[in-house]
């Protein structure tokens, strides 16, 4: 039987992003995704974004941010179109082994953007960060790719995305546990456990919040 969540819990507590912001990353998200399709450039989502969609089908209400990884010659191709993936909105900054498209729009006062999408260089669905290794996504269960809605547009995720998650999120089926970047000092907030039935129509992502563009914000 699943756990009880405490009436006292408020998670609007943990809520990252609010409804503007939410919509501006999941255009950006679309930006991304459309200009990679014109230049047949496969990308995957992973970490976080690939639970969203799975669970919650988009956004993770506490969650602020995209990730996505592609195979090295796809990442180069990827680095060839900068100048379209920024169009007038949106930055391209690289640091090591990946990249991050930010939103203009959304800088704060240490130059830093807090709406961005985070672009993972790997080989063959492997990354090459010792701290990334949970993230591998190998050829014999990513592909072929399959697509998935994710806050109203369709995105790409790897083919045994469920068993991924298996690997990266204990219990992801039966729990959720809030994780982002907005806590003191920019440190991850984590370990805060959320229990709820998953089963049927109950599971996590059934409500949405839906702004006057009609792209759905997922409230958890």
């Amino acid at each position: 039987m699943a756990k009880a969540q405490s009436p006292a819990f408020d998670l609007n507590t943990y809520t990252a992003l609010n409804k503007v912001e939410a919509y501006e990353l999941v255009l950006m998200f679309s930006h991304f995704a459309e200009v990679m399709a014109k230049h047949s450039i496969e990308w995957w989502a992973t970490c976080g974004t690939m639970l969203g969609a799975l669970r919650c089908g988009g956004l993770i209400k506490w969650d602020d941010d995209v990730d996505v990884a592609l195979n090295q010659e796809d990442y180069e191709k990827m680095k060839s179109v900068r100048k379209e993936l920024e169009g007038s909105k949106y930055r391209m900054k690289f640091v090591g082994q990946y990249g991050k498209l930010q939103h203009k729009g959304f800088i704060d006062d240490t130059n830093e953007a807090s709406i961005w999408i985070d672009i993972f260089k790997t080989e063959n669905g492997i990354y090459p960060q010792k701290h990334c290794q949970i993230c591998n996504a190998p050829d014999d269960m990513r592909l072929p790719l399959r697509k998935v809605n994710y806050s109203g547009i369709q995105i790409n995720i790897p083919n045994q995305a469920e068993i991924l998650c298996d690997l990266q999120f204990t219990g992801w089926r039966s729990k959720a546990e809030v994780y982002n970047h907005r806590g003191k000092k920019k440190k991850k907030v984590k370990g805060v456990e959320i229990w709820a039935d998953f089963g049927g129509h109950q599971h996590l992502g059934t409500h949405l919040l839906t702004d006057e563009a009609n792209i759905p914000y997922v409230h958890i």
